[in-house]
Parts: structure tokens; sequence; C-alpha cells
């Protein structure tokens, strides 16, 4: 950190930090196609709340029921694909919810 400062004052210009390049990358990264196969895997599936109260959409898919469609329906291998907690927290950004 001293020795950036000391490279900022005597550049005169800020350097950026750059924190938001680091870290791990996310499963899209890594498996581009991989929201839209859950998508058509839970579509078929899905429906929305039977009083009209809101607008979510229930499926009665598990995570681990889709993670096993996608090894079975789609050319995924088991070590390439995230865990069925990761998945979980997928469907759920896609605007689903898992319910019994």
């Amino acid at each position: 950190m001293i020795r950036k400062g000391e490279q900022e004052l005597s550049s005169g210009t800020d350097f950026e930090d750059k924190f938001h390049l680091r870290g791990r990358k996310p499963a899209e990264h890594h498996l581009p196609n991989l929201l839209n196969d859950i998508k058509e895997i839970i579509e078929p599936c899905s429906q929305t709340d039977p009083t009209f109260k809101s607008t979510r959409v229930y499926t009665p898919l598990t995570a681990e029921t889709v993670r096993t469609r996608l090894l079975e329906n789609f050319d995924y291998k088991d070590s390439s694909l995230p865990c069925a907690r990761t998945l979980r927290n997928k469907i759920n950004s896609l605007g689903y919810v898992l319910k019994k």
C-alpha cells in the first residue's frame, strides 16, 4: 500500500484497485449455457401462485433433480456441474421458488 501511494504521488495519477476482477468467477462464466438449460428443465413444470397474491413462479422440482436432469439430458460432466446448493441459488435468481 505504501509503494502504491508513493507511485501515485510520483506519477500524479490514481491507480484503480480493480477488486471486482478478483475472486471466483460465477458458474455461468465457466458454463455459459447453464441458465438456459436450467430454464428448459424448469419451465414445463412451473406454475404461478394459485391464489394470485404474488407473481412468484413455483416449481415442484428440487435442485438435486435439476442437477440429475442436467447430467442426463445435456452434455455436462459430474465434475463440471456446480453442487445442488449453487443450483438452488441460480434457480432462485432466475425467479423460481422451489416448493413442494
